[in-house]
């Protein structure tokens, strides 16, 4: 008894040639690498929302303060925060009616201060305060 011979596989039964499977494989590297730059480019992104925020919450809570805990005075007054964070404060006069007995118009301009992935970032602040005084009570 003999068997018949297997029966020839069509043209399309025989599977991806080599330069199929190449050419499938630089678009799947090409998509990935898309994807992941997409990736990469939101965390950074994030990373850096979250770092002028914090630098924002830092400047609000330091303004928040001045002229409450002690007087407000002329000059330029400097430190550090947490984090990396470093304020720098300017107070000078703004008003220029020089009678004591006059309100005093102060002018705040701070500036917060961070390093970060390599370069150095800043955002300024500026607004006027009046002093608190002893007899008034403050808002």
């Amino acid at each position: 008894m003999t068997r018949p011979a297997p029966a020839k596989p069509s043209p399309r039964q025989r599977g991806f040639s080599l330069i199929e499977l190449l050419v499938a494989f630089v678009i799947l590297s090409l998509s990935l690498s898309l994807i992941y730059g997409l990736f990469s480019g939101g965390a950074r992104s994030l990373r850096q929302a979250r770092e002028w925020t914090e630098a924002a919450a830092w400047a609000e809570t330091k303004l928040a303060t001045l002229g409450v805990a002690e007087p407000l005075r002329e000059g330029r007054f400097a430190g550090a925060l947490a984090r990396g964070y470093h304020w720098q404060l300017q107070v000078s006069r703004a008003d220029a009616d020089p009678r004591p007995d006059a309100l005093a118009l102060y002018r705040l301009q701070l500036g917060v201060r961070w390093h970060s992935a390599g370069r150095d970032h800043q955002l300024q602040f500026e607004t006027l305060r009046l002093p608190a005084s002893e007899g008034r009570a403050r808002p």
